[in-house]
């Protein structure tokens, strides 16, 4: 449990460099709405990634409790 939670630290923390980084080092913060959309779908598809990952998690957990009881 604790070695998934890592995993999903290290995902979004490498994520959220990513999506810092350009505002760090850019000269100027002008960015067009399809790079704000395109960040956009990024994090919404890592939401998705996070959700799906816990969603199997809880079943394979389930899975190994009946099997065990």
């Amino acid at each position: 449990m604790a070695s998934q939670f890592l995993n999903h630290f290290k995902i979004l923390f490498v994520l959220i460099l990513i999506f810092i980084n350009p505002f760090l080092f850019a000269d100027n913060f002008k960015y067009s709405e399809l790079q704000i959309k395109d960040y956009n779908e990024m994090l919404n598809q890592v939401k998705d990634y996070i959700q799906n990952s816990k969603k199997l998690s809880i079943e394979n957990q389930k899975k190994g409790d009946d099997e065990t009881g």
